[in-house]
């Protein structure tokens, strides 16, 4: 299992006073993805954006096949059960 973590930071460096690491962190937004994700190898993921369609757009499903430090490659699921 690979963990993943965000990185958040302020765009302003002149603002990183008022929003610390640990207040961005703090925050809980209903909508906003996890601030952890951990993956396995061979689970099943879905595809929240439209990178490339008509292949990879939302809702495709995918398996997990190498993590990486920044990278998930995946392959696209097919078949009956898709």
């Amino acid at each position: 299992m690979v963990t993943y973590r965000t990185f958040d930071t302020v765009m302003e460096a002149d603002e990183a006073i008022n929003y610390p690491s640990e207040f961005l962190n703090s925050l809980d937004l209903t909508g906003m993805l996890p601030r952890v994700l951990q993956l396995k190898i061979g689970v099943p993921i879905i595809m929240l954006r439209n990178i490339n369609q008509p292949k990879l757009c939302n809702g495709t499903r995918l398996a997990v096949k190498k993590l990486m430090s920044n990278v998930v490659e995946a392959s696209v699921l097919t078949g009956p059960f898709k």
